[in-house]
């Protein structure tokens, strides 16, 4: 039993060692429909979809029609970052997500109750600020007869690990066999 706490509290003190050493959420946004010139600024959580029109013969998203939404912030390094791994950490994107940092594509989420993390180290600017811009899709499909929402409905962050760390729900621990104060540990 003793050999199986040591590891279990080894296996939680690295991965806090090995987890972000900052994460910093981003939560003001600029925001406009597809098709509209105009941004406006928010904070998020938001949900776009919430905003447009009810229409009784909309085919899903509960009687919404389906829309695209933008949504873009800027993001300013700071030099601590240098060698580290920077990450853009998504915690839902209704429906459908694509995601550039600086005019490159970083990464999409398929479907909205997914969060997600896009290495951006390579491509952060540290003299200048940095462009991340969202597309947020509810037009994906036949959709759903309920309401899902649409747009940047979770937090985002930006998460600063080593280069060498636990990724996104990295670290699982089991015990297939306890016995006679003895203890088989499986890692995934």
């Amino acid at each position: 039993m003793k050999r199986y706490l040591l590891i279990t509290a080894l296996a939680f003190f690295s991965a806090m060692c090995l987890s972000a050493r900052e994460s910093r959420e981003l939560k003001k946004w600029d925001f406009r429909l597809d098709g509209q010139e105009e941004w406006r600024t928010l904070t998020i959580p938001h949900d776009f979809q919430f905003e447009l029109p009810w229409n009784k013969d909309a085919k899903a998203q509960g009687f919404k029609d389906s829309a695209i939404g933008w949504y873009k912030t800027t993001l300013k390094a700071d030099e601590s970052w240098k060698g580290q791994k920077v990450l853009l950490d998504f915690e839902g994107i209704g429906m459908v997500g694509d995601v550039w940092f600086n005019g490159e594509v970083v990464g999409e989420i398929e479907y909205g109750y997914l969060e997600a993390e896009m290495d951006i180290t390579s491509l952060i600017k540290y003299d200048s600020d940095n462009e991340i811009l969202v597309k947020a899709d509810t037009g994906y499909g036949p959709g759903s007869r309920w309401y899902t929402g649409g747009g940047l409905y979770r937090p985002v962050h930006v998460l600063v690990k080593n280069p060498i760390s636990v990724g996104r729900h990295g670290v699982y621990v089991t015990t297939p066999r306890i016995e006679n104060g003895e203890a088989d540990i499986k890692t995934i």
